[in-house]
């Protein structure tokens, strides 16, 4: 986390208390807004880590790279009928990451993973699957 984000966390968390202890969120709350511009910088962070080449790009989706793919929009997804299988999910696609070593080529470790419901896992229009980076 960078030190920016860490100030605005903390200027939050002093926001909330009170004398009598600490005062809940009202509803529609600015705390969506920090929320989301957590997972946008971390994204951008991951973007920043990536270092993979227009050629491993294609290689990586099987020469089907989706249109106007921006590395810095991915995610790691999975669900519960997913078990320990991780998807690449980029827009409203998801795309099954084959190995550990793909994902961390990827920018993201088994800790960026998100985990969603099943519902959620079903309504993401499944891709064919990554090419390993070992075979890059």
């Amino acid at each position: 986390m960078k030190r920016s984000e860490v100030e605005k966390i903390v200027n939050l968390l002093n926001d909330m208390i009170e004398e009598d202890g600490i005062e809940d969120f009202p509803v529609g709350s600015c705390e969506n807004s920090i929320i989301k511009e957590a997972i946008h910088a971390r994204n951008v962070e991951i973007a920043d880590k990536i270092e993979l080449t227009d050629d491993q790009i294609k290689k990586l989706f099987r020469n089907q790279v989706p249109e106007n793919f921006d590395i810095s929009k991915v995610g790691a997804v999975r669900s519960p009928m997913t078990g320990d299988r991780v998807f690449l999910k980029y827009e409203n696609e998801k795309r099954w990451i084959p190995d550990l070593e793909t994902l961390e080529r990827l920018g993201m470790t088994l800790a960026d993973v998100k985990d969603i419901t099943d519902a959620e896992m079903r309504e993401i229009k499944e891709g064919f699957g990554l090419l390993s980076s070992k075979l890059w």
